[in-house]
């Protein structure tokens, strides 16, 4: 059933459109229970702050709930497949919060017996949170963390990549992309959380 949008005729489409078998595809599902329980647990965490928000009756309220937002989980679904499909070595994420995504990429690597992952992160608080949630899902080996704002990480950091996620500060893309391009090897993959629920602001990205 976590497979069920593959089945999506526009999803279908796009793959094949990057030369993706999506037949393929499917049978790459693995994903280790450990790890998949703690992003279970990570979604319920967020069902709850996100509730804590919405019911919260002034704003110094809303700020005591620390929302993780994770991406989708058919996003994350996804994420792990293709990394399992493209076996990439080397990963940069920007936008750590509390894992989720993280968690995804360092479990296909860890089923892949290869390749590694730097995720970037400023908030200190997420940051550890994170580190905690790979601790707990048995990844940690397959994970560097950088506590650092992006656009710092690459002005001192020139490392060759496989495969980018940017799921942070949308407007900023533009920016990040042009940074990352002469980094990215042949065939890499520049994957882009929210274009769709936040196509608008990923139209400077597009262009």
């Amino acid at each position: 059933s976590m497979l069920n949008f593959l089945d999506d005729v526009k999803v279908k489409e796009i793959l094949t459109e990057f030369a993706i078998d999506v037949g393929v595809l499917k049978t790459l599902w693995d994903m280790p229970e450990a790890a998949l329980a703690v992003v279970r647990k990570m979604y319920e965490y967020e069902e709850i702050q996100a509730y804590g928000q919405r019911t919260a009756t002034n704003n110094e309220e809303k700020f005591k709930y620390l929302r993780a937002w994770p991406l989708e989980m058919d996003a994350g679904v996804l994420l792990y497949l293709l990394v399992r499909y493209l076996t990439p070595t080397t990963i940069l994420e920007c936008g750590t919060s509390f894992g989720v995504s993280a968690l995804f990429e360092a479990s296909a690597l860890q089923q892949n017996k290869q390749g590694h992952l730097t995720t970037v992160e400023v908030s200190k608080l997420k940051h550890e949170a994170a580190w905690r949630n790979f601790q707990s899902a048995g990844v940690e080996k397959y994970i560097t963390q950088a506590k650092v704002a992006f656009d710092q990480y690459l002005k001192h950091n020139d490392q060759k990549l496989d495969l980018v996620l940017l799921d942070c500060d949308r407007s900023r893309y533009p920016v990040y992309f042009e940074a990352l391009l002469a980094r990215l090897n042949p065939n890499a993959f520049l994957l882009v959380d929210n274009a769709i629920d936040r196509a608008a602001d990923i139209i400077p990205l597009q262009r």
